[in-house]
């Protein structure tokens, strides 16, 4: 069942989290970025400038990606090893809205509005491991893990208990993250984040298991976030524990050690891509390489947004997945969670190794995050318009505007 919409005057119909809007009409992109702006974000990458500073710093404009932006796509929310075993429900808040991930009996993971059908009661309100139903703390409505009412103790009406059953999402799983379309109308899954579900195909993504996570409360914008992921220019100045600046023996001139990669711009799949040889050296540790890749097969580092919120790298030996939350302008959650084969996680002769990888992860993590809040602080400023772009460096920050710019004129 899709969200409450806005009608289109705006009158009378609650919004997606529950407010009436009264006389207020529904915001659109036209009210932050006109038409110039647009047409100068779309022009050739060297001539190009890049989104105003409004759009991120704006509370406003946050609010119209959560209400027309956000709800549309598919989102990633948590971590299927969260909620492993069958009767392990979460609570969760997407996009301020109460929602619970369940696993049913059958092992699949499902997604509900966290809303009892009788007086709109919260239904979960913490986790819980192994539970048979889902009950209701008000009147005790009680549900079964797919979502079907069981009970409705003391009732006298005469309802068909079928028309009280919990509102599903649509929610998928992969990679272990899990992915939820708040409006029930995103393309398919498969068709979404299709180029990287063909590109890796060969990876046993099953036979992984976690071995570190950590989160963060951070003070950017959810979009800066996604720029630091998509771009590499920053490396070597952000990052110089992994990407340093040599000097050409030739030529005298600066350069990254590693300045080979490529862009890959599909769709909702934005990242980059380089050669394990010039990216992965200083995040080898030594663990089995991941499995599934026929012996001979050419393993890069990808680095890939997937649109909007999710992240996943995936290295030779390794994948590190991040999940962003944004919950304000200014405000977003982080979590990240370190994945490698199964025969390393058992063997004990890898801890030191695992927790090193892990430790190398959390300090670029929290350089990213320092960045990332002065950047915002920066953005707050008007000088922050008209942003340039790298040609070389930064087509995929170019395109993920660009791509923001596109869903908002779609609606």
């Amino acid at each position: 069942m899709p969200l409450p919409a806005r009608s289109a005057d705006g009158q009378g119909t609650s919004g997606g989290n529950g407010e009436n809007t009264g006389n207020r009409p529904m915001p659109s992109l036209a009210d932050f970025v006109d038409r110039a702006q647009i047409a100068a974000l779309r022009r050739p990458i060297k001539e190009a400038s890049g989104l105003p500073a409004v759009v991120y710093t704006s509370e406003a404009f946050f609010e119209l990606e959560r209400k027309t932006l956000l709800p549309k796509q598919w989102m990633a929310v948590a971590y299927g090893h969260e909620i492993p075993e069958a009767g392990d429900a979460m609570p969760l808040k997407v996009l301020g809205l109460p929602v619970m991930l369940v696993r049913g009996a059958d092992g699949s993971l499902r997604a509900f509005h966290n809303v009892c059908r009788h007086r709109g009661t919260m239904v979960l309100k913490e986790p819980v491991k192994r539970a048979k139903t889902l009950r209701c703390p008000y009147h005790s409505w009680t549900y079964d893990l797919e979502g079907n009412l069981r009970a409705r103790p003391l009732w006298d009406g005469r309802e068909d208990p079928a028309e009280d059953r919990l509102v599903s999402i649509p929610c998928r799983e992969w990679v272990d993250i899990v992915y939820l379309n708040l409006s029930g109308d995103a393309e398919p899954f498969e068709d979404y984040f299709g180029f990287l579900s063909e590109r890796w195909k060969p990876y046993d993504f099953d036979a992984l298991q976690a071995c570190g996570s950590r989160e963060w409360e951070v003070a950017t914008n959810w979009k800066l976030f996604a720029l630091g992921v998509v771009e590499p220019y920053h490396e070597p100045f952000i990052h110089p524990q992994i990407v340093k600046i040599i000097e050409d023996p030739e030529t005298g001139a600066k350069k990254m050690d590693n300045d080979t990669f490529d862009a890959h711009l599909e769709k909702n799949c934005i990242g980059v891509v380089t050669p394990i040889e010039d990216r992965d050296f200083d995040l080898a540790h030594g663990l089995p390489f991941l499995p599934g890749p026929p012996e001979g097969f050419k393993r890069n580092m990808d680095i890939f947004l997937m649109f909007p919120t999710g992240v996943v790298v995936l290295a030779r030996d390794h994948i590190l997945n991040m999940i962003a939350t944004p919950t304000a302008a200014d405000k977003m959650r982080v979590k990240v969670a370190l994945y490698a084969s199964a025969e390393a996680v058992a063997d004990p002769k890898l801890n030191d190794a695992r927790a090193a990888l892990f430790d190398d992860w959390v300090e670029i993590m929290e350089q990213d995050i320092e960045a990332l809040t002065l950047q915002l602080e920066g953005h707050r400023s008007p000088i922050a318009d008209q942003a340039k772009f790298s040609p070389f460096w930064e087509s995929s920050a170019h395109y993920f505007e660009k791509h923001v710019v596109d869903l908002l004129e779609k609606g």
